[in-house]
């Protein structure tokens, strides 16, 4: 790994950052996270990375920003890999990251949807999503027996249906098997556990409320 200490900049409520931290801890590698406001980012983010795009991986005078590159890179890197060896396997863990990501903005965009059918488009459009992941899934992990790349990558989604669901929001594992066993076997991780700050639960539910979308009329009418 590298020998620099490796620091972290983004939001505490990133999904992203949450995955680059699941990989760091169950590589047992040392870092820092730094949670900043996306309107008075460091100037050195603002100058030196494109868009300003957090998830930012910084070490020496090294910066890394989008999270599925940096994960690849700690695997490059990692003598503790979570990637498969096998070049088929490979790509079909870098298309999964690609559909989770997807997933990840269509539930983006349900949160902030306003009028009730906007609401119920991306709902159903995420809920085909969940289908689909579910339908190739395998179990106890996502790939079969060993957490792989793409349990890092799904952590933060399941994470967030969790508390979703937890909230009294829509149950979007209702319809799947496969993605709740894995769920349920990766919400319980050491490292998932202690991905996100004490004050997440707190910050996502608040930051949903200050949408203003359906959502949150449906948790806090």
């Amino acid at each position: 790994m590298a020998t620099e200490k490796l620091q972290l900049f983004s939001f505490s409520t990133c999904p992203y950052l949450q995955s680059i931290v699941i990989n760091l801890k169950e590589k047992q590698q040392p870092f820092d996270v730094s949670y900043i406001d996306l309107y008075d980012k460091p100037d050195f983010i603002n100058d030196q990375v494109p868009m300003g795009r957090v998830p930012v991986l910084k070490f020496g005078k090294e910066l890394l920003f989008e999270s599925s590159a940096i994960n690849e890179y700690l695997e490059d890197i990692s003598t503790n890999k979570l990637r498969p060896e096998d070049p088929i396997q490979r790509a079909h863990t870098r298309a999964w990251v690609v559909f989770i990501h997807d997933s990840l903005m269509s539930l983006y965009k349900m949160l902030v949807a306003k009028p009730e059918d906007e609401y119920a488009d991306y709902l159903d459009i995420l809920s085909t999503q969940l289908i689909i992941l579910d339908q190739s899934a395998a179990t106890p992990y996502f790939m079969g027996q060993d957490m792989s790349l793409v349990d890092v990558e799904i952590a933060p989604l399941l994470y967030r249906i969790q508390l979703i669901k937890n909230i009294k929001g829509p149950n979007l594992l209702e319809n799947t098997n496969n993605l709740q066993k894995v769920s349920n076997n990766l919400l319980n991780k050491k490292s998932v556990k202690e991905s996100v700050p004490d004050i997440f639960d707190k910050a996502f539910v608040e930051k949903i409320k200050g949408f203003n979308g359906h959502l949150a009329q449906i948790i806090h009418p």
